[in-house]
């Protein structure tokens, strides 16, 4: 979940895909539903503060993080 108050990018890409992104303008709340293995993130192009909340339905596991690094720009 994003709460923002100015503008704000989502960039991703499936995987081998080609990347993508959407900026968002304003101020409201956008829900994310982001599908394993998608290469997902967020930059705050705005001048105010985004508040950013990330839910899992299992625990986080730093031994086992299943992130890795991707070029989305």
């Amino acid at each position: 979940m994003v709460l923002h108050e100015d503008e704000w990018e989502l960039h991703w890409s499936d995987p081998g895909g080609t990347p993508q992104n959407r900026v968002f303008r304003g101020a409201g709340g956008v829900s994310l539903t982001v599908h394993l293995g998608v290469a997902h993130a967020i930059r705050n192009t705005g001048t105010a503060d985004l508040i950013v909340a990330g839910l899992s339905p299992v625990p986080f596991d730093t031994a086992d993080p299943d992130a890795e690094a991707a070029t989305l720009t």
